[in-house]
């Protein structure tokens, strides 16, 4: 499945991370060296990919649109509020966009999708009808012959949650740890769903911008 490793990977780095300079490294099992060996990593299929990206057109202020003001809702997600879905500030994706981008010479279209809106709290339920308006989108994107970005855009909750944790942990991990499992049950939902998509024609970013402050450590 295209991102439910990546997600966990995520998780385990918003809580530490490695003190290497993040190349793969394999210790050595003799006894009498503390040699390093590289792995070699095959590249190709990312690079395949960017290549076929290529050209591509970002539809943002639609599916990451939001009906309430301010950075974060009144209530969690703004779960019992209305939806307007990709219409939230009156730029809805039309069916025909994707073949008018393909007919200018696109390779490919990047949706931002900001996936918690009117998720439920509890549940961790992707709101079923922006699912869909975003799978209908994917699907039209490929019809078209565009490859296709799909993010987790401007999920402000998490952020705040991460950076409240990195500047005081003992009185912030609750919130975070909540905001941390209902992204990562956000992604399980729509990686699960957005699977039934061909690999070669879709690409899961994981999560947009993130603003998290890295958390310092001293030693005495």
């Amino acid at each position: 499945m295209k991102i439910l490793v990546s997600a966990l990977l995520f998780a385990i780095l918003m809580t530490g991370c490695s003190n290497d300079g993040g190349m793969t490294k394999a210790e050595s099992s003799s006894s009498t060296s503390d040699a390093e060996v590289a792995i070699p990593i095959d590249y190709s299929q990312g690079r395949a990919m960017n290549a076929r990206l290529g050209r591509g057109m970002n539809l943002g202020n639609a599916w990451d649109s939001k009906s309430y003001p301010g950075d974060v809702p009144d209530e969690p997600y703004n779960y019992s509020y209305n939806d307007y879905l990709d219409d939230g500030w009156n730029n809805p994706i039309q069916d025909e966009d994707f073949q008018i981008i393909k007919n200018a010479g696109f390779n490919s279209v990047r949706i931002p999708v900001r996936w918690q809106h009117n998720s439920n709290p509890v549940t961790h339920e992707v709101n079923p009808a922006r699912l869909a308006g975003v799978v209908e989108d994917v699907q039209l994107a490929i019809n078209a012959g565009l490859a296709v970005i799909v993010d987790f855009h401007w999920y402000q909750e998490l952020m705040n949650a991460a950076n409240n944790y990195a500047d005081n942990p003992a009185a912030n991990m609750a919130v975070y740890e909540a905001e941390k499992a209902h992204f990562l049950a956000i992604w399980a939902q729509v990686a699960t769903v957005l699977n039934a998509f061909p690999d070669s024609m879709l690409v899961l970013e994981i999560l947009n911008e993130p603003t998290i402050k890295m958390r310092t450590y001293s030693t005495m």
